[in-house]
């Protein structure tokens, strides 16, 4: 009866929307890195590794500062479980993005397959709409757009799936060299790992607001 007249700690949100934004930022930096034609510099790949590594280590500390504050309120904007996960799905978005950019490096490309300028370029479009979505769980009176939100991101996850198998079929159709399969079987399938997180990220902002009706 009286939960409704109890302050809650609003700082959650601008967590989850500056977390939203870092790995936006980092899809960009991907899909424009990735959109080059020709053959790259090291220097240009270790930059665009360099700077989404900038970007994750800044979205570790936003992920540590909302689970410290977690655990110190005692009355939340939502269910503390779903918080934490929705925490952790965001985080993880960044950490997978890192590990493609670092992909990059550690397997020494320069030059990009069209499928991954075309996973990075769906990568770049879940995580603005995640940036467009986050904000609303401010009100739960935006709940039908947060659910339309949410089945847009499920839709464009499965336009990356697509992507990935195409280019994964083109791979073993074309390429010879057997350490180049492993190399680009594995930075398509991260790519699209992270898509998927994505995903899950609008499946827990989805479930959140169910247990909000």
């Amino acid at each position: 009866m009286f939960g409704k007249f109890i302050p809650r700690e609003t700082c959650f949100f601008d967590y989850f929307e500056e977390s939203a934004k870092l790995s936006h930022e980092a899809a960009g930096l991907l899909r424009d890195l990735t959109a080059k034609d020709g053959s790259l510099s090291d220097e240009e790949i270790d930059d665009a590794a360099r700077s989404v590594k900038e970007l994750e280590l800044k979205a570790d500390r936003v992920a540590d500062a909302c689970i410290n504050k977690l655990h110190e309120t005692f009355i939340t904007p939502f269910d503390r479980a779903s918080m934490f996960k929705l925490m952790k799905k965001l985080d993880d978005i960044m950490d997978y993005i890192n590990a493609a950019a670092q992909r990059f490096v550690l397997f020494d490309i320069h030059t990009f397959r069209h499928e991954l300028r075309d996973l990075a370029a769906v990568l770049y479009e879940a995580t603005e709409l995640l940036c467009e979505t986050v904000p609303l769980l401010r009100s739960m009176k935006n709940d039908e757009q947060i659910r339309k939100n949410c089945a847009a991101i499920a839709i464009i996850e499965n336009k990356g799936d697509g992507i990935r198998r195409r280019g994964l079929m083109r791979l073993f159709k074309e390429e010879k060299d057997a350490i180049q399969i492993i190399k680009w079987k594995e930075i398509l399938e991260k790519f699209e790992r992270t898509i998927d997180t994505c995903e899950h990220t609008a499946n827990v902002i989805s479930g959140i607001v169910v247990e909000a009706s």
